[in-house]
């Protein structure tokens, strides 16, 4: 029997419901509106911020070194900064599947390296270089894959081109000339899961070199390329945050020197993905349609049919509901500050490793705690995990989640009336 202070999960016809509704919404439209900015795809070097601007960039730097492994489902992560006088200041961690303490005592050792340059005992500069060292080998698993896509999708035949094509020689200033020769890419020839720390550490500082000083030069010998793809170099922008990182950690060390005096990393404990058992009746997807538009419910399968390419779109949502939901490590910041109030952060940021989901970023707009994350990419994942929450007397502590499944709802109905005139995009999640 639960009792006040227990969690309680949400499941039954209602966890189901949600789910399904989720998972057709992705089949329909996996991005659900329009991602917003990075905060560490702005210029590290760039004009002022104010302490609040400085705090965000910092939560998000954290998060993104604390990230890693290739998948992102893992080690995603979110954290939280508490200000305490008494027992010291905090930075309260969350990861989907936990933090280990390998990478916990990794993640400390920069902390120290951050704590040593805010009592100025050693200079921004060498603090750069040594958190870099840091990062590039708690970080080698996230950032190698990165590096193996940013090979397959062109960079190595685009230097080719920069090489050897007249036009392209003829864009090039030498400073340039010399810069593109000394691409990680082309002075390696090792395979690049072989790396050594050394060439992640130059493959950041060139990847940085080319988002924000060459910026302008590889825009116009991109527009020569007859393919007029620049995946790589997207890609190559996600390892330049690496850097933008790294100098914001070191920035808001030395600009708020007092957060570093007395501060710790506190991991919270991740709860283990939950099993998803597909509510196997006759049809369920006809079901919901049923449910959601009525006399509509024939119109709308045979536009389903056609938009999904299928007509069994039965089995199709079948196989794209997930076997296990995940609590995500933004969710885990909410349950945990509903337990603890007294913990809440004064400034009620949330840093994150990566943009927050649609369905986070929903979450925590209708939550009273009133936390935020800086970014979201819109997109929707079936398999995420709704918070448990607390029982309170007197209270709908259920509301949030309440809110967002009849928010859900709404736009599934919506999206089957209105959505479903084109083909869905072949988005890559």
């Amino acid at each position: 029997m639960n009792t006040k202070g227990e969690l309680i999960n949400v499941k039954g016809n209602t966890l189901d419901r949600f789910v399904l509704h989720s998972t057709l919404l992705r089949l329909i439209d996996p991005v659900r509106g329009k991602p917003t900015r990075n905060t560490l795809d702005e210029n590290p070097d760039g004009g002022f911020s104010g302490v609040w601007q400085l705090q965000q960039k910092f939560l998000d730097s954290f998060a993104l070194i604390c990230s890693t492994s290739s998948s992102g489902a893992e080690t995603a992560t979110a954290v939280c900064l508490e200000i305490h006088d008494q027992i010291g200041n905090v930075l309260r961690l969350a990861r989907n599947h936990g933090l280990t303490p390998e990478d916990l005592a990794g993640l400390k050792r920069v902390l120290q390296v951050l704590q040593e340059v805010s009592r100025r005992e050693k200079p921004s500069s060498q603090a750069e270089t040594e958190v870099l060292q840091l990062v590039a080998e708690l970080d080698k698993d996230r950032i190698l894959p990165i590096a193996e896509r940013i090979e397959k999708r062109g960079i190595r035949q685009f230097l080719q081109k920069t090489q050897s094509g007249a036009q392209y020689r003829q864009l090039q200033s030498e400073k340039l000339k010399i810069w593109l020769e000394s691409c990680p890419f082309t002075a390696s020839t090792s395979r690049i899961q072989s790396w050594t720390c050394a060439a992640i550490v130059k493959l950041i500082n060139w990847a940085s070199e080319a988002r924000w000083q060459y910026a302008e030069q590889l825009r116009t010998l991109l527009e020569l390329d007859e393919s007029k793809s620049q995946a790589w170099l997207d890609n190559l922008h996600k390892v330049a945050r690496y850097h933008s990182a790294i100098k914001s950690m070191i920035k808001f060390a030395v600009k708020e020197p007092g957060i570093f005096v007395n501060i710790g990393i506190l991991p919270i404990n991740a709860p283990r993905p939950c099993p998803f058992k597909f509510p196997y009746g006759e049809a369920p997807l006809l079901a919901i349609v049923q449910t959601l538009l009525g006399k509509d419910t024939n119109s709308a399968m045979e536009k389903l049919e056609k938009h999904l390419g299928t007509q069994d779109v039965e089995p199709k949502l079948r196989k794209a509901c997930p076997p296990k939901l995940t609590l995500h490590a933004e969710m885990q910041i909410v349950v945990f500050y509903e337990g603890k109030p007294g913990l809440v952060p004064h400034l009620r940021l949330i840093g994150t490793s990566k943009k927050a989901c649609f369905l986070c970023d929903q979450y925590l707009r209708h939550h009273p705690l009133r936390l935020q994350a800086s970014a979201c990419h819109q997109k929707i994942y079936p398999s995420w995990m709704p918070p448990p929450y607390y029982r309170v007397p007197g209270t709908s502590a259920q509301l949030p989640f309440i809110k967002l499944s009849g928010d859900i709802e709404k736009l599934t109905r919506r999206e089957l009336k209105s959505a479903l005139t084109i083909p869905p995009p072949a988005t890559k999640l």
